[in-house]
């Protein structure tokens, strides 16, 4: 569990506007983006090797509650590659999520290559 004191700036407007984050390697680098004990996902994805159809793995943190204190949690989330054009991968969530979550099962949601820690190639 995350408080509002841990959090960067950007984390934090992204959990209060969009009620989620998806965790970036690229933000990772940025010295107090994510907490200090948060595991580290540094292997580097090949967007040329990725195809429709390839399923993927993401790690997502949602907001849990503002009050009476600000807090994230986060997991991992499955989804299918539906395609990708020019850099931007569009990825439909295989995952049952909470029905209070900002993302569900089904929902398709675009996606950079650094925001991707896992693939399996179908």
């Amino acid at each position: 569990m995350i408080n509002n004191n841990e959090l960067h700036s950007e984390f934090n407007s992204d959990l209060k506007e969009e009620g989620f984050h998806v965790y970036s390697r690229n933000k990772s680098k940025i010295k107090g983006f994510y907490p200090k004990e948060f595991p580290s996902y540094d292997k580097e994805i090949d967007i040329s090797k990725l195809e429709e159809g390839d399923f993927i793995i993401i790690r997502v943190f949602f907001l849990i509650s503002k009050f009476p204190v600000f807090k994230a949690d986060g997991g991992l989330i499955d989804l299918e590659i539906e395609s990708i054009i020019d850099d931007v991968i569009y990825g439909n969530i295989l995952t049952k999520l909470p029905d209070h979550f900002p993302l569900a099962q089904g929902t398709t949601i675009e996606l950079s290559i650094d925001e991707i820690i896992k693939t399996i190639s179908k």
